[in-house]
C-alpha cells in the first residue's frame, strides 16, 4: 500500500490496522501549539484516508478517546505527561469490548518507548510524531 491508500481493507485484523494507522500518522510532520492543534492536524491526515474517524469518542464516564478509527482503533493523542498514568489510560481503553487495538500518539520519545506488542490480548503501537516548523 502506498501512503495515500485508505488505512480500512474489508476483514482488516486490529492488529495490522493499528500497524497502518501509524505508518500513516508517522509519514507526515505536523505543527501544533497544544494538544488540540496537534489532534486537529492529525484529523487531517486521517479523515481521507480512513473510512471512519470519529474525534472525542466517549467509551465510558471516565474514559473518551482523542479518536477512534474504523469503530474498533483507540487513538489516545499525549504531548507530555506521566508515562504510568498513560500506560494506566491505555489499559483501560483495552478493557472495551469495543477496542481492537490501541494507539499512542506522541512527540515525546519518553511517552512513545517501552510499549508491548499487547496489553489484556489486544494489540497496542505507538507513533512518535515530528514537529514542521513552530507556532
Amino acid at each position: 500500500m502506498s501512503l495515500v491508500d485508505p488505512i480500512v481493507f474489508e476483514g482488516g485484523h486490529p492488529a495490522v490496522l493499528v500497524r497502518r494507522a501509524a505508518q500513516v500518522i508517522g509519514a507526515h510532520a505536523y505543527r501544533w501549539s497544544s494538544e488540540a492543534d496537534l489532534q486537529a492536524a492529525l484529523a487531517a491526515v486521517l479523515e481521507p484516508r480512513c473510512a471512519t474517524v470519529e474525534r472525542e469518542h466517549r467509551l465510558a464516564a471516565a474514559d473518551r478517546l482523542d479518536f477512534l478509527l474504523l469503530g474498533t482503533i483507540a487513538v489516545e493523542v499525549k504531548l507530555h505527561g506521566s508515562a504510568t498514568a498513560l500506560l494506566s489510560q491505555v489499559q483501560r481503553y483495552c478493557d472495551h469490548p469495543s477496542i481492537g487495538a490501541c494507539l499512542v500518539v506522541t512527540p515525546s520519545r519518553r511517552l512513545a518507548a517501552g510499549w508491548p506488542e499487547t496489553l489484556r490480548g489486544k494489540p497496542v503501537a505507538a507513533v512518535l510524531v515530528r514537529r514542521v516548523g513552530g507556532l
